[in-house]
């Protein structure tokens, strides 16, 4: 059942795309506060003219923009929903792909690069400072640009130097840190490589240097305006306060985002790397794919520590704005390569080692607990070698093997409870075996995949995402465009539909702390709030005083703030207080929540909130 080649590699890189992109996707939340509101002002020149956020960044740095520039494009084509699940898709499509290349690339054997796509699709590492999933969730500038980094590997593997420069050009004007930051990287890995290599022809070094000037181009078009442009800057202190320290944390800050259980992952993630691509550890490589892996591996440890260092000890402005953390992307990814490279290599060794190989396989969703997994077949190895006639140690050898396998899926079933991320990763570790073994040769598999697409395509359309699901019920079901937030969060879908029939559309609100999506599901201005944060300089500043003075003041960092704060402030702010903000920042409404005693003319009201017009009776 384990088949070394499974059908038709392209069209199940594309089903698991399809499945994973589908799995829990959604439209209008989280960071869809900030880009959607950014990206109907770049449809629009005249949408929402007086609120401060989007005023802020289309006057000064606009990071978005150039990703905002292709969702447009494809809005015009297929509309809005559509154009954001199709770029989710060739995202998530993309990471497959370069997965299946790389595991190919580096491990020689179809499973091991079959096993890499599957992997990477639907297993999560650990957090970070970014996401812990490889896939994309949702469709973010973060996660296109990571997907076209990932194309771009296999080509500079393949010394295809113009691909690989187009690929990290793009990335660079999707996203200006993750473009540049992996394209600094990879290119300086590369070039401490090329004595080891062949030595390159003309026409190779024209190839390098082209796609070195594409990149450069990008570099320019994505970072000059805010190298060059004349926004005003704030003093490092200031920056510090209000960026690394109060707004973005988690992000930036190791001593917040190593949270209990991640110290512990990282240990487990480094010691995993470790023991695949260090010599005589699991995996065998060529020595320059070694090089360039490990070397990669030790540059990123070292920018954490960079990371860590000048942010946390020695503040510099431009490393907090690097955000160096969301590059250990590249690890997380070469980790789930190494897994599954150490998957199809064991496989093709003595009948003993297949044990390990399941053992391996039924542990990659509880990939700690593989480490352990992995220690064991090493001392086999050392046994093997050294000590050959101590085959009484199988009594004890397979036994543990036993044990660890059943633990890791009692471990791997325990997450049921809260996420249902390992339904996908068996529903595929099913699907490829199944379909090669029924017909390798024929188009069952090709029917079978379009079939079973189909229907779980139809059966998600179908079932509107509602509050109250379980994980298994949220992530198969469907949040693909505003109007399903009218199931996901009725009481704010319906006081928003309000606000935008029957409220002017020059009008500006007061809203509570999280409640951003108003800009576009209610399609009105709004004072503040705090997830949707300007880049530029004083706008920063006055962001944060607009917040210290809607929803209080704190020294409590993050959405920490938000929750302890913030948010109770909102429940109990005096009417008092409510209308003098109105009066100075020319707001007319407030939205509060349904529990919030007022005696403030209350023009419309459900279970959740309750809009209430800033003026006495």
């Amino acid at each position: 059942m384990l088949a070394a080649k499974w059908a038709n590699s392209p069209l199940f890189i594309a089903f698991m795309a399809l499945f994973t992109t589908i799995w829990g996707y959604q439209f209008g939340l989280w960071d869809h506060q900030e880009h959607l509101s950014l990206l109907f002002r770049q449809l629009n020149p005249d949408f929402l003219p007086s609120d401060a956020f989007i005023n802020a960044n289309d006057s000064g740095f606009n990071p978005r923009i150039y990703s905002n520039y292709l969702t447009i494009l494809l809005t015009k084509i297929f509309g809005l929903p559509l154009a954001f699940f199709l770029l989710c898709f060739l995202c998530n499509w993309a990471i497959g792909r370069a997965a299946q290349q790389m595991g190919s690339l580096l491990f020689k054997n179809d499973l091991s690069a079959n096993l890499a796509a599957l992997f990477c699709l639907s297993i999560p590492t650990l957090s970070l400072g970014s996401l812990s999933e490889i896939h994309a969730v949702y469709l973010t500038p973060n996660s296109m640009a990571f997907a076209l980094v990932l194309l771009a590997l296999p080509q500079l593997w393949q010394q295809k130097f113009v691909q690989a420069g187009l690929f990290l050009a793009l990335a660079t004007l999707i996203h200006p840190l993750v473009g540049p930051e992996s394209t600094l990287l990879l290119g300086g890995l590369y070039a401490l490589s090329l004595p080891f290599r062949p030595r390159l022809s003309r026409k190779q070094w024209k190839a390098l240097g082209l796609g070195a000037g594409l990149f450069g181009l990008a570099a320019a078009l994505s970072l000059g305006p805010y190298f060059f442009s004349a926004q005003e800057n704030i003093s490092l202190e200031e920056f510090y306060t209000i960026y690394v320290h109060f707004r973005a944390p988690h992000h930036i800050l190791p001593s917040q985002f190593l949270l209990q259980e991640e110290p512990k992952n990282s240990y487990y993630l480094m010691g995993y790397l470790a023991l695949l691509y260090l010599p005589k550890g699991l995996l065998q490589l060529q020595k320059i794919d070694r090089f360039f892996v490990l070397g990669l591996i030790l540059s990123l440890l070292v920018l954490a520590y960079i990371g860590y260092y000048f942010v946390e000890i020695q503040p510099s402005k431009l490393m907090a704005t690097a955000q160096v953390y969301r590059i250990l992307y590249l690890g997380k990814f070469f980790f789930l390569l190494g897994l599954a490279g150490a998957i199809g290599q064991v496989r093709q060794g003595k009948q003993l080692e297949q044990f390990y190989v399941w053992a391996f396989l039924l542990n990659s969703f509880c990939w700690t607990n593989g480490l352990r997994i992995a220690l064991l077949f090493l001392l086999a190895r050392l046994r093997n070698r050294f000590f050959p006639h101590w085959r009484w140690t199988l009594a004890l050898e397979l036994p543990i093997l036993l044990a660890l396998t059943i633990y890791g899926l009692w471990q791997t079933y325990l997450t049921l409870d809260f996420s249902a991320a390992a339904y996908l990763w068996l529903i595929f570790l099913l699907f490829g075996p199944i379909f090669y073994s029924l017909a390798p040769k024929k188009k069952w598999p090709s029917y079978l995949f379009a079939t079973a697409s189909l229907s779980f395509l139809l059966f998600w359309s179908q079932t509107p995402r509602r509050p109250g699901m379980s994980p298994l019920q949220q992530d198969m079901s469907r949040l693909y465009s505003l109007s399903d937030q009218a199931h996901f969060q009725p009481a704010l879908y319906e006081v928003s539909q309000y606000i935008k029939e029957e409220t002017p559309k020059d009008s500006r609100f007061l809203v509570p702390p999280m409640q951003a999506e108003i800009r576009y599901l209610g399609q009105r201005a709004l004072v503040v709030d705090f997830k949707a944060f300007p880049f530029s300089g004083q706008a920063m500043k006055a962001w944060q005083e607009r917040i210290f003075e809607v929803y209080g003041w704190t020294d409590q960092q993050g959405f920490g703030a938000v929750n302890q704060v913030f948010t109770p402030y909102w429940k109990s702010r005096p009417d008092s207080m409510l209308l003098q903000l109105g009066q100075k920042y020319t707001a007319q409404y407030a939205l509060l929540y349904a529990e919030t005693k007022t005696q403030l003319p209350v023009v419309f009201q459900n279970e959740g909130f309750q809009l209430v017009f800033l003026k006495e009776d």
